[in-house]
């Protein structure tokens, strides 16, 4: 496996364990099971809010590698600089709730988005409710993930051209994480205990997707700066 796609796989596997994308995830089936809910419903509803999310940064990802692809080279340039000094500062903020949990600013959903969440589980139980449920979560949160899928897609578009699925991969790996939950929760598993894990892992959450935006920041820079080879 060569550079880019080695980054794409493992930052998309931690970049989808952000306590945001959890917490709408472990609302909907605290809701459904509260509903009493076959653990099966509650895996097929899971399963179809992450390839919700799958299609939303797919699409993104894909667009934007177009029309990165299409711009001259050196206003690309340009974007990636800013990007990668967007990313090193976003990155504080999330290596910050290591330390100070939600203290000061933090990446989150919104007070009207988590009531529009909150009352969307509440009512709406169907697997197909849980696939709207994903493009929404994605859609709100994508002032949380854009700048990531954006790097992204600057690296795949230095690259080459060979790498133009990538954004689509990127965004399969990305939802692996809330499939492997969806086959728990199918098997039984119980959803107290994921809760308490997700609770408990919260800050190393944020201190991994700290690290994962400065690091890509820094391959940024460094390749600007040509001393990076992308493959």
């Amino acid at each position: 496996m060569t550079t880019i796609p080695l980054i794409a796989f493992f930052g998309a596997l931690i970049a989808s364990l952000n306590p945001c994308t959890l917490s709408v995830m472990f609302m909907a089936m605290s809701s459904l099971f509260g509903k009493k809910k076959h653990p099966r419903h509650a895996a097929i509803y899971i399963a179809l809010f992450a390839f919700g999310i799958f299609l939303c940064y797919s699409f993104l990802g894909t667009a934007l590698s177009l029309v990165l692809s299409r711009l001259p080279i050196g206003l690309v340039g340009y974007i990636g600089l800013i990007t990668s000094f967007m990313l090193v500062l976003f990155g504080i903020f999330e290596i910050k709730d290591y330390f100070w949990y939600g203290k000061g600013w933090s990446f989150k959903l919104s007070a009207k988005a988590e009531g529009v969440v909150h009352q969307w589980t509440k009512k709406h139980h169907s697997p197909a409710r849980g696939f709207m449920l994903g493009i929404y979560t994605a859609l709100r949160l994508s002032h949380y993930t854009l700048i990531m899928i954006l790097a992204y897609s600057l690296l795949f578009v230095f690259s080459s051209s060979q790498h133009i699925l990538l954004p689509v991969i990127w965004a399969l790996w990305y939802i692996v994480p809330l499939l492997l939950i969806a086959v728990l929760v199918g098997s039984g598993a119980d959803v107290h205990s994921l809760l308490s894990w997700k609770e408990e892992s919260k800050h190393v959450m944020r201190l991994s997707i700290g690290l994962l935006y400065v690091g890509l920041g820094w391959i940024l820079l460094v390749y600007l700066a040509g001393g990076l080879h992308l493959a």
